[in-house]
């Protein structure tokens, strides 16, 4: 087993043990308030960014950015309070366990699609490790299509994400030469 294995590995099992911990139901609104965070903060920068530019003259070409992360932000935390009073129904009743159970499962595959993404991207921006490193591993081949394929998937649901993708290999392109 490579070093790169263990590595993995010990990212799985944290994600295993954090999604025990949290439950099923708070794993699945943490991931929904990270897509929704993400789609709503691109739908919605442009007009919050000119919204912080009248009420702020002096933030110039920081105001998109700020505007992202503040809309980013407020969507993950009203979304996980949600989630958090379902976590507290679900706990009311017998299902706790199942709940647990099930988000260690989700916790693994969470951490797998993380793992995948900036391996992802990694590769997209020419940062690739040594042959040394890649060779002989098990758990990367498995690991790394997870977020291409979903990725590939999503756009066709979502024409915003489409074009955010199409500008995003744009701009890596152009910034790496391709």
């Amino acid at each position: 087993m490579k070093s790169l294995d263990i590595l993995l590995s010990v990212l799985l099992i944290w994600g295993a043990y954090s999604g025990f911990r949290r439950g099923f139901v708070l794993e699945i609104f943490s991931l929904g308030a990270f897509f929704l965070a993400t789609i709503g903060s691109i739908k919605l920068m442009d007009y919050f960014a000119g919204f912080l530019k009248k009420c702020n003259g002096n933030l110039g070409s920081l105001a998109p950015y700020l505007a992202f992360v503040l809309i980013f932000l407020g969507i993950v935390v009203a979304i996980t309070l949600v989630g958090k009073l379902f976590k507290y129904l679900i706990s009311m009743t017998l299902l706790g366990w199942v709940d647990r159970l099930m988000g260690a499962i989700l916790g693994i595959f969470k951490w797998a699609f993380f793992v995948s993404t900036f391996v992802w991207v990694a590769d997209l921006l020419h940062f690739n490790l040594p042959g040394e490193y890649l060779s002989d591993t098990y758990i990367l081949p498995i690991i790394k299509p997870f977020a291409p394929r979903f990725l590939g998937w999503l756009p066709s649901w979502l024409p915003t994400l489409q074009e955010w993708f199409k500008k995003f290999s744009e701009t890596t392109n152009n910034l790496m030469g391709c």
